[in-house]
């Protein structure tokens, strides 16, 4: 199934391929049928035997090129043109014979069966155009009656008009679902990432884009349509291993995403951003599953992860409270960082300082004379937006006597000039 595929390799092109396949070979037996009749009934004369002979090879020859290189456009031009040579070729055994009647009859059904044939309007209209005059020509010189001659040429007439027209809407149909099916497929095979169409039922990969090639390092995607889709994985039990949560998010959200260890063809590893999705088409079932190699992102996000642990340790193990308080654009802080000192330091845990049920319960902490200074601390720092500090005096939760605190806050600004992040130290001096 090349439903990815564009150009001579896609499924409209093989399709395409096989019904020029189909027309060779109907038109081969045909023509055989017709080289029976003249060999039996009609003539003892040498040449038109072998003219009668000539047609049914002409069209296996047509069918032997299918099976060639030889592109789609050129092997139906070619199918045309012997279409035309044994449509002269029959009016020429028909003049032969003074236009009898029985093989007038049998000329005419095959004429009608090619004009029905033919696929495209121009193939059908350079078809009558080429076969109907001299046809014409032909019949007046002949000594049949009127009526039997308006009988065939009304009978032509009437089979071409039909036939193109049939022809014309053939076109504009097939026109409109390549163009769709190409720009999908070009959408497609652009993408950055693999994509995989997988049968429901047997699980088995039906086609993939040309990305998959580089993603997982593979010569040709063929490689891929023996496979069923689990093998992708490196663990090929996590589909199993993780069913009720993909069954439960595809049932919920429509699709199943996250990220996930591949192999390649030769064995190594990457990390992919899964996303598996389920729908019907054609009244079959099937899985579209797209991955993005992460492996640069989920290498830097681990190496960022470790660096933010390292430091986090080295800010636990301080002999200072440090705190980081985020902004958004209402002017509502979040804490996104307070370090365990902060209970050596008020007697409080770091919960606690930013749960709003101990709000009370930290202000009091403060020494009544230091809050003034405070207050002045805060709105110099919206004032200035640059580095402030000061000293205070406070009482540990839990203890009696007061300590000296010296608090320093660095705010961060935004591109608008605005506070969206500080950072506070304080320390015991």
């Amino acid at each position: 199934m090349d439903v990815f595929k564009s150009g001579e390799k896609s499924s409209f092109a093989k399709k395409s391929r096989s019904m020029a396949r189909i027309l060779a070979i109907g038109a081969t037996s045909l023509a055989i049928v017709f080289c029976l009749f003249i060999y039996f009934y009609f003539s003892s004369n040498l040449f038109i035997r072998v003219l009668a002979t000539i047609l049914p090879t002409t069209y296996l020859f047509a069918y032997v090129l299918s099976f060639t290189k030889t592109t789609n456009k050129k092997l139906y031009d070619i199918i045309f043109l012997v279409f035309i040579f044994s449509s002269l070729s029959i009016l020429y055994i028909a003049y032969q014979f003074s236009f009898n009647s029985e093989y007038i009859i049998l000329m005419l059904v095959i004429y009608n069966i090619i004009l029905i044939a033919l696929p495209t309007p121009k193939q059908v209209l350079i078809y009558f155009l080429i076969i109907f005059i001299p046809l014409t020509i032909v019949l007046l010189s002949s000594s049949i009656s009127v009526g039997f001659y308006l009988l065939i040429t009304v009978s032509f007439g009437y089979v071409f008009a039909m036939s193109y027209v049939i022809s014309v809407q053939k076109k504009k149909l097939n026109q409109r679902n390549q163009k769709n099916a190409e720009i999908l497929k070009t959408l497609v095979n652009n993408t950055n990432d693999s994509i995989f169409l997988v049968d429901f039922i047997s699980k088995q990969i039906y086609d993939a884009n040309e990305k998959s090639n580089e993603v997982f390092g593979v010569e040709n995607e063929k490689e891929f349509l023996s496979k069923k889709y689990y093998e992708l994985f490196a663990d090929e039990n996590f589909v199993p291993s993780n069913r009720s949560e993909i069954t439960r998010e595809i049932t919920q959200y429509g699709y199943y995403h996250n990220e996930v260890l591949f192999k390649r063809g030769d064995g190594s590893e990457f990390w992919g951003n899964l996303l598996l999705s389920p729908f019907t088409a054609a009244k079959s079932n099937f899985y579209l599953i797209q991955i993005k190699n992460i492996d640069g992102k989920k290498k830097y996000d681990d190496r960022v992860f470790a660096d933010k642990e390292k430091f986090k340790f080295i800010l636990n193990n301080l002999d200072e409270f440090i705190y980081l308080v985020s902004y958004n654009e209402n002017n509502d802080q979040k804490f996104e960082y307070i370090s365990p000192y902060i209970e050596q330091l008020f007697g409080i845990t770091k919960e606690e300082y930013i749960s709003p049920k101990t709000k009370g319960k930290i202000s009091e902490v403060y020494h009544p004379d230091d809050l003034p200074q405070l207050k002045l601390l805060k709105e110099e720092l919206l004032k200035s937006k640059a580095k402030v500090s000061t000293t205070y005096r406070i009482k540990p939760i839990g203890k009696t006597d007061y300590i000296s605190l010296h608090e320093t806050v660095i705010p961060k600004l935004n591109e608008a000039g605005e506070i969206e992040q500080i950072l506070g130290i304080i320390r015991a001096v």
